[in-house]
């Protein structure tokens, strides 16, 4: 297996960044790159995690703050999880919704 020019290799990098929904050191064609690639890999990982931690923080104390919960952890976390829900089913309620629209209207039964 031919080694990828440092140009392949950045260019792998990108699309991976684009759509991190694969392993990119498993990449075909690019065996030779696995350690540089699986620490590239982890490297974003821990970055992400990171930022999502302070995200997660910096919205507790927020609602700490917001609703006198006079720093108990516990209430927060359960606010932010039926917040967190309650947006997903919201997303889910507006989806089905116009899926149901979508039946309805397209069909030419009530447009």
């Amino acid at each position: 297996m031919a080694e990828k020019t440092r140009d392949e290799i950045e260019h792998l990098k990108r699309n991976w960044l684009d759509d991190p929904h694969w392993d990119v050191e498993h990449t075909e064609g690019f065996e030779d790159h696995r350690d540089e690639l699986k620490a590239f890999h982890d490297g974003i990982t821990e970055k992400r995690r990171q930022k999502d931690q302070a995200e997660h923080e910096a919205r507790i104390a927020a609602l700490d703050a917001k609703a006198g919960l006079g720093g108990n952890r516990a209430l927060a976390e359960y606010i932010i999880s039926m917040e967190d829900r309650i947006e997903s089913l919201d997303s889910h309620a507006e989806r089905l919704s116009e899926r149901i629209d979508e039946n309805m209207y397209g069909s030419g039964r009530f447009g």
